[in-house]
């Protein structure tokens, strides 16, 4: 992918970040946020966001072992592990759960990493993530817990599959 691509196609969305100083971290600790799409590709957590985006393991590993990357978030409060299930990077998802990230960690819509795998589908991620001891009474914005996401999915799916018949 290249920029021009991502700029202009809506669901790279999570790549819009920028690196910037916190007051929740510091030293050489960043934190990410909202920015400029021609900034996309610069070193640091935008490297690793865009890193677990795109499900690049090996890039990972290495920024997993330089630095306690499982918890940065963006402007939305998405952490990588949250960007992985949505992305369905089953292997990324459990090096970050092993590297210690928050598995009930909450975006700007209240959806953590189990709300968002149910909401794909993703029975890989959905184990490990209750595995690690993922907390399933979490409610979203919009009330909604891991399981009540799956039901309505599979109505939706349900309907479809009727509709093709």
């Amino acid at each position: 992918m290249d920029k021009t691509d991502a700029a202009t196609n809506p669901t790279h969305d999570l790549l819009k970040i920028e690196v910037v100083q916190s007051e929740q971290y510091s030293g050489s600790d960043w934190c990410a946020e909202a920015f400029n799409p021609d900034e996309m590709f610069q070193v640091g957590p935008a490297d690793f966001f865009t890193n677990v985006y795109e499900g690049n393991v090996a890039k990972l590993k290495r920024q997993i072992n330089k630095a306690n990357v499982a918890d940065y978030k963006t402007k939305h409060r998405d952490t990588g592990l949250t960007i992985a299930a949505m992305q369905g990077h089953n292997e990324i998802a459990q090096m970050l759960i092993e590297a210690g990230a928050d598995i009930n960690a909450r975006n700007k819509n209240g959806d953590t990493a189990l709300t968002i795998a149910a909401l794909n589908g993703n029975t890989a991620i959905i184990k490990m993530l209750l595995k690690a001891g993922a907390d399933t009474s979490v409610r979203n914005r919009q009330k909604m817990r891991a399981v009540d996401i799956a039901t309505q999915r599979l109505k939706e799916f349900t309907a479809a599959v009727k509709a093709l018949e």
